[in-house]
């Protein structure tokens, strides 16, 4: 790709041919950034690293002009440690931000040159719409966070900061805004909807053929439209699959992605199960929500009505398990859940008739072991109370001493049925 720009960074012209590029640089981001910190070295590479400091620099600059958005979220990692593995969270550095800007921009040109050829396939995602930016406007005023009304949800997301606890949950919040990204193929109009709302330009996949399968069709489109023949057939049939087959392929690989994640912080936390960790609320819903543990760096999603979005709260994690990657964080202190549970409880046990069961089915043990304590209670099994140790009057009786669990046919038959436990009293 030669792509020419002019003082402030605007694409001129564009031209792609075949070619084989040859390089033993080498490099890597820190590397990169250290150089152009320290402006050291000499030779081809070091002018390329200032080059590229350079250019990204002015694409930026484009890039707030065109009214784009930008999340600067940091990456959550899994590494070696030792002779196991750690989670870690890394902020994107700034050579990272002047890399994606080449490559937005060959993008961005790799769009126009199919759509002045009038046969592609772009990387498009709608406008996002008003109820998800009031959504959002909502949020941030519920943390304090100014946000003027002549700013635009762009202007205001780049200025979020990821280092505070409002500015992670509200950029948290903004990718919601983004949602609903996929390719779109056409040969002959234009599509209705070309543009890539965050990018706020037309946009293709193009610069990583190896690894992306849309990526090796557009770079033979340009090649063939730069050199004006004819585009092959083996391409322009394939263009009305290719969206399915990238939706398919993206939600594959984001899936692994996120199992690996998922599995290594089911090992890492297995052994805390009961224990209190530090969090910020950063997603809130109707069931709940999503924190972020501070350590270790873990995401999970969190149960309790109201949760107090960008505040910091105590949760207990309440499972771990490797064998189904899954684990959950339950709020503790914050809300009172749990002891609202005895009400319902307690009311039920009222209205029962003579010789009724009332049976309650948990699948948190935090939950289990309240009803087990009001059962106990009611039962005249409970701690002593009051001034003179008394034990309050049975009311009921146990028909489950225990806890009915599954059996191993069940859990294998049902694995969501592991956690299960079901208590009776009449």
């Amino acid at each position: 790709w030669t792509i020419d720009l002019d003082a402030d960074g605007s694409q001129v012209e564009v031209d792609v041919v075949r070619a084989m590029v040859k390089s033993r640089a080498r490099l890597d981001y820190e590397g990169a950034q250290a150089s152009i910190d320290a402006r050291s070295g000499a030779g081809a590479d070091a002018d390329v690293l200032a080059l590229l400091a350079e250019v990204g620099k002015l694409r930026e600059a484009r890039e707030v002009d065109r009214g784009a958005v930008s999340l600067r979220l940091p990456e959550q990692e899994v590494d070696p440690a030792g002779v196991g593995f750690r989670l870690h969270y890394r902020a994107p550095l700034p050579v990272e931000d002047w890399n994606a800007q080449i490559s937005l921009l060959t993008g961005m040109a790799a769009a126009g040159l199919m759509l002045d050829a009038g046969v592609g396939v772009l990387r498009t995602l709608p406008p996002p719409d008003a109820g998800a930016v009031d959504m959002l406007r909502r949020s941030a005023a519920a943390l304090d966070v100014r946000w003027p009304d002549s700013l635009t949800y762009q202007g205001f997301v780049r200025g979020l900061d990821p280092a505070t606890d409002a500015g992670a949950a509200l950029l948290e919040l903004a990718t919601r805004l983004l949602r609903g990204a996929g390719y779109t193929a056409f040969d002959g109009a234009p599509p209705e909807q070309a543009e890539h709302s965050a990018v706020a330009a037309a946009y293709a996949h193009t610069t990583a053929p190896l690894r992306r399968l849309v990526d090796r069709y557009v770079g033979e489109l340009c090649v063939a439209v730069c050199a004006g023949a004819k585009i092959p057939e083996w391409v322009r049939s394939a263009l009305p699959t290719l969206p399915a087959v990238m939706a398919a392929s993206d939600h594959r690989a984001h899936a692994l992605e996120r199992s690996c994640i998922d599995l290594v912080e089911a090992v890492l936390l297995a052994p805390h199960v009961g224990e209190t960790f530090e969090a910020a609320v950063v997603e809130r819903n109707h069931h709940g929500g999503v924190v972020q543990l501070r350590n270790p760096p873990v995401r999970a999603k969190c149960d309790g009505d109201h949760l107090p979005l960008g505040e910091r709260i105590d949760v207990r994690l309440d499972k771990a398990d490797p064998a189904t990657r899954t684990f959950q964080a339950l709020l503790i202190a914050v809300n009172e859940e749990l002891t609202i549970l005895g009400h319902p409880l307690e009311s039920a046990i009222d209205r029962l008739s003579k010789g009724g069961v009332l049976t309650v089915l948990s699948y948190h043990s935090s939950e289990d072991r309240h009803v087990k304590q009001i059962f106990a209670r009611l039962s005249g099994k409970g701690e002593p109370e009051g001034p003179y140790g008394h034990r309050p009057e049975a009311t009921m009786e146990l028909v489950t001493k225990k806890p009915e669990v599954p059996d191993p046919v069940e859990i294998r038959a049902n694995p969501r049925s592991r956690s299960a436990k079901l208590r009776a009293a009449r």
